[in-house]
């Protein structure tokens, strides 16, 4: 009874810091947990846990019954600047890697590596952007640099998947993970040939998260470009608002973007490019394959309502979900941007149930799935046709 009291307590103080807080700048919080301090502003709270967000965009969730002290400081909640993160950065990888920046981008390389690295993040953010903003889409700003690591080895990536607490499996080339807000991958090309090398037979290039929880998206078998675009696109979508970085996201939703983003037709700032640029030529191929031999019919809803097919038929569902996100994009552009925008606007503590994913997804797009998903397929019929049209021209 006292320990339930002394959380109601706790409870009712954050709410009400946070709740005066927010007529003007949010209050810096101090919060000591056992031996850890937190420090940063509050961003969402109920009264098993509560969300901190630090000057870096490093977000930590705290279970309220753990928290030892609270302190409200006489400071306001301000982000770090690009001079003040970079100095942080640079003393975090001992100054062994250079940080180079961008406009929204921070990023760790090997000397003279960091730029081009950082000006291909960049590039990642302003096609994000500029394919949701004219949709009605009023995506968030990005107060703080965002930090991408490129290790110049696996070794050193390896040790710092294990400062993050990721296990680094075989063939794993990179990650986002979304408590830290920082995408990590490794460049292993070769310095005499510019090409890749490969401690790994290397069978059909696939993506996938891998089994560390929710907040991270693990790229495998793929090159470093196709690396960077991956989980770039991951990153930016997180911080710009198309997904939520503390709630829950369908991960067709979320793998379905990235692999979009993958293809240079989607990516371009023309406004129409046709749409065969626009093809994922690794998913098309699977998603062919996968249609005609395997999908049931009439499964849409089952795939949409569930992300259990994502550990049962990793590549069909990674395939399905480019096919059904760009269909979406290119056929309802408004509606998915605004389903987008209704589930990264979800409460962050309710459990997102099978019943409530059907429930948006069919407020977005229509009641009758079956009328959509006949739809979906006719598209990729039409896709498959003028692809192999053009291939025997």
């Amino acid at each position: 009874m006292r320990l339930l009291f002394a959380r109601i307590v706790m409870f009712v103080v954050i709410m009400s810091w946070s709740f005066n807080a927010a007529a003007g700048k949010p209050t810096l919080l101090e919060i000591t947990s056992g031996e850890t301090l937190f420090c940063g502003k509050l961003i969402a709270l109920e009264k098993t846990y509560c969300w901190l967000m630090e000057r870096d965009g490093r977000l930590h969730k705290i279970r309220m019954n753990a928290i030892d002290r609270l302190h409200k400081t006489n400071d306001t909640f301000g982000f770090y600047s690009a001079a003040d993160l970079r100095d942080q950065l640079k003393r975090e990888f001992q100054n062994t890697l250079e940080v180079a920046g961008s406009t929204h981008y921070l990023v760790c390389a090997s000397p003279g590596k960091a730029q081009a690295y950082a000006d291909m993040f960049e590039d990642v953010f302003r096609s994000l952007h500029q394919k949701f903003s004219p949709r009605g889409f009023k995506l968030a700003e990005v107060n703080v640099p965002l930090v991408a690591v490129v290790f110049p080895d696996r070794k050193q990536f390896t040790e710092y998947c294990q400062q993050d607490g990721v296990t680094s499996v075989s063939g794993m080339r990179g990650y986002y993970l979304r408590t830290s807000n920082r995408v990590a991958l490794f460049d292993d090309r070769s310095p005499e040939t510019g090409r890749r090398v490969s401690s790994f037979p290397m069978p059909t290039p696939c993506r996938k998260s891998l089994s560390h929880g929710s907040d991270v998206v693990a790229t495998v078998a793929a090159d470093l470009k196709e690396t960077i675009i991956h989980e770039a696109t991951h990153q930016v979508a997180f911080n710009l608002g198309l997904h939520s970085r503390i709630g829950a996201n369908p991960k067709w939703v979320v793998e379905g973007l990235a692999t979009m983003f993958e293809a240079p037709g989607i990516r371009e700032r023309a406004r129409r490019m046709p749409l065969k640029s626009k093809i994922n030529r690794d998913r098309f191929v699977w998603f062919v394959n996968y249609r005609q031999s395997r999908r049931k019919p009439s499964s849409l809803h089952i795939f949409v309502a569930s992300d259990r097919v994502f550990d049962t038929a990793t590549l069909d569902s990674y395939s399905e979900a480019w096919a059904l996100s760009l269909f979406l994009l290119e056929t309802h552009a408004s509606e998915y941007a605004a389903y987008l925008k209704v589930i990264a606007n979800r409460d962050p503590f309710a459990d997102y149930t099978s019943e409530d994913r059907l429930a948006d997804f069919r407020d977005a797009f229509g009641q009758d799935l079956t009328r959509l998903e006949l739809q979906f397929l006719r598209f990729m019929d039409r896709l498959a046709k003028s692809t192999s049209t053009t291939a025997g021209r």
